[in-house]
This record gives structure tokens, C-alpha cells and sequence, in this order.
């Protein structure tokens, strides 16, 4: 069946460009074939078109059985729903399937459902999700292991997530890495559930599943937002353990708290580490190590990344400019300090009394204080 499907497919690409494109194509292609019009052979060559994930193909045999008044069976249906369900582009139209099951007296299967769940997920229509899922309960349909895991990862609200892994689990069924997934970015949300974040962490590789990508960064954000600074970078170095790569938003929460906590060395690795791994620091990267070398008084790492950031196209924000000055006064680089803040001023930026006081000082330390009718700064 696999075979016909990628002879259909190069048949079809054969075709002019102005019929390919056409109602009916499918059925052309498959004359040529040599393939017989009936249902069962369509249904087959749809099933086998969900297998190889050709969706497009699959709605082009279902508008050419249509055309030819052909009747879908359960089974048909079924393996639309599930080529459609998955894609976010074509969940709707998985469930304008299953609304035109019912309305032409198709039986809807348990795996209707199922599909139609995971519809409703790629849809982000939580609401729809819970009405199938107690609809198919009225109807006598025992929702198994799989009807749990598309309903958790179509809902968006915590509380209920939790209601229904626990629901799950009572029943005997082990959720899947995806439905593990989705309750621990939700809880990750609110930095008032990190903990129960990481506690459904914990369960999930006691029952032999590892996070992905995603639900690392959404963890390591959240441990920044809690100032857990340990937690963020044990998940961080575990993540890289297991070969992934964390997003740049995720590598600027880190250099960000690592600066918040005096770890200059660790935000300079991070900002070293991002780049090596081929992502380009932005706006927020260059602020946050600013920022670090600020902490540590590093005048010249400082001025050198402000540099960079400027010669990038980005034009500094004046909380960024009010750090480069204060790290330049108290780094023994009053002098750059001084041109960075004539510089701030040239912009229309006013920098703030903080670097005032910092300057002044380093002025007054140096002994090359002017009276303060004569500071340039006050023009």
C-alpha cells in the first residue's frame, strides 16, 4: 500500500501543473495506475497516506471519493481524523471531519474521539476538548490511555491537568512523555508551582521518561524567576548531558540570574557557551553580562561587549548605558566612563544619579576632580 502511495505521488507530480492542482487529480493519477475506484482501495491508500504523513494527498482521495459519491466508512474517517489532528493547520478541518461523521451517520469510534481530542489540543480549544471527552463517556466509550493523554495536552488551566493525570493514574495508565510534558510548562508558568514542576519531574523518570527540550527550558525559566539559581543550572548542565541545546531566551535567563547572584564567572561561560553553539547574543544577552561585569567591577570585558553590541546595529537602552559607566568609574576606567556618559547624553538619554555619584567619585579618587560648574556634564 506504501508503494502505491509514493507511485500515486510521483504520478500526481508528473501531471500538468493546472490539472495537478485540480479536484479530481488524485483520481486521474490513480486511473493511470491502474488502481480500482472503490472504497476499500481509497480508505487503504488514506490509511497508508497517514502513515507517510501526507496529508494533502489524504484530503485529495477524500474530495475524489466524495466526487464520486463514494461512501466513507468508520475506518476512513478515522485515519483522516489522526492525518489531520496532529498539525495545528489542520486540526480544524480534523474536526469539521468528525462534525460530518455524525451529521452522515458514520459511527464515531472510540478512536474518533481520540483523533478528535488530539484536534481539539492542536486547535487550543481546551473547552471543546472537555466536551467530546464527557460526551464520549455518555455515549458508553471508555476513554483509555490515549483519550487521557490527547485531553491533558489540549488544556491549558493547571488545576484541571492535575485532576486528570491523577484521574489517569488511579485507572492504572502510564501517560505518555507528552502528557508529562504539557502538565510540567503549565505548572512552570507560575512561579508558585516550581515546586510541584519539579516533584512531576521527579515522577516522571521514576516511571523511565526524560523531559525534552522544551520542558527543560520551561523548567530552567522558572527556577530563574524563583531565584534558585542551583536548580536552574543543574537542569541546564543535565539538558546538555543529554545532548540538547537550550534557546537563547533560555541562556539569557541564565546569564541574567548568574549576575543577580555575583556568578560572573558562570555568566560569562553561558555567554561564551551560546555562542558557540551558533545563537547570536541580542539585546537582552549583551545587557545581562553588562550587567555581570558591573557586579565584579570588570571594566574593559564590559566596555569590550558594549562595544560589540553597538557595532551590531542594537542602540543601548540607558539602564545599559547607566551600567557601563558605573562599572567604568569603579573599574579605574573613569575616563571611558566619562565618554560613555557624554556619549548617553549626545542620544538624549539622561543618565542616573547613580552614575553621577560613581563618576564624581572616581573623579575625586583620582585626584582629577573639576569643580562642578566646569564638569562637562552639566553643558
Amino acid at each position: 500500500i506504501c508503494d502505491h502511495v509514493h507511485r500515486l505521488d510521483r504520478s500526481m507530480r508528473k501531471m500538468p501543473r493546472k490539472l495537478r492542482g485540480s479536484q479530481g487529480a488524485c483520481g486521474v493519477a490513480a486511473t493511470r495506475m491502474g488502481m480500482q475506484h472503490d472504497a476499500t482501495a481509497y480508505t487503504a491508500l488514506i490509511i497508508a497516506c497517514e502513515t507517510g504523513k501526507k496529508i494533502e494527498m489524504a484530503l485529495e482521495m477524500l474530495a475524489d471519493m466524495q466526487e464520486r459519491g463514494l461512501e466513507l466508512s468508520t475506518l476512513t474517517y478515522n485515519a483522516l481524523l489522526r492525518s489531520c489532528a496532529h498539525s495545528s493547520s489542520n486540526a480544524e478541518k480534523a474536526l469539521e471531519l468528525f462534525a460530518d461523521m455524525r451529521q452522515r451517520g458514520v459511527e464515531q469510534s472510540l478512536l474518533s474521539y481520540n483523533a478528535a481530542l488530539l484536534a481539539c489540543g492542536a486547535a487550543k480549544k481546551s473547552d471543546r476538548a472537555l466536551e467530546l471527552f464527557a460526551e464520549m463517556q455518555q455515549r458508553g466509550l471508555e476513554p483509555d490511555a490515549a483519550s487521557y493523554d490527547a485531553l491533558i495536552c489540549s488544556s491549558s488551566n493547571f488545576e484541571r491537568a492535575i485532576e486528570f493525570l491523577t484521574d489517569m493514574q488511579q485507572r492504572g495508565f502510564k501517560p505518555a512523555a507528552q502528557t508529562y510534558h504539557t502538565v510540567i510548562r503549565i505548572a512552570a508558568c507560575e512561579t508558585s508551582r516550581l515546586d510541584t514542576a519539579l516533584a512531576l519531574l521527579a515522577d516522571m523518570r521514576q516511571v523511565g521518561l526524560e523531559p525534552d527540550m522544551v520542558t527543560y527550558d520551561a523548567l530552567i525559566l522558572a527556577c530563574v524567576k524563583s531565584n534558585k539559581p542551583d536548580h536552574a543550572l543543574e537542569l541546564f548542565l543535565e539538558m546538555r548531558r543529554r545532548g540538547m541545546q537550550a534557546a537563547g531566551s533560555t541562556y539569557n535567563a541564565l546569564i541574567g540570574i548568574c549576575s543577580a547572584n555575583c556568578r560572573f564567572e558562570a555568566a560569562w561561560e553561558f555567554y561564551a557557551n551560546m555562542q558557540r553553539d551558533g545563537l547570536e547574543p541580542d539585546m537582552t544577552t549583551y545587557s545581562a553580562i553588562i550587567f555581570a561585569c558591573e557586579q565584579c567591577s570588570m571594566a574593559d570585558e564590559a566596555l569590550d561587549v558594549f562595544s560589540k553590541m553597538k557595532a551590531r546595529g542594537f542602540k543601548p537602552v540607558l539602564g545599559t548605558c547607566n551600567s557601563v559607566i558605573r562599572t567604568c568609574a569603579n573599574g579605574g576606567r573613569s575616563e571611558k566612563g566619562l565618554e560613555v556618559f557624554l556619549e548617553t547624553r549626545q542620544r538624549g538619554l539622561e543618565p542616573d544619579a547613580s552614575a553621577y555619584n560613581c563618576l564624581i567619585r572616581a573623579g575625586t579618587k583620582s585626584g582629577k576632580g573639576k569643580p562642578a560648574e566646569e564638569k562637562p556634564w552639566r553643558s
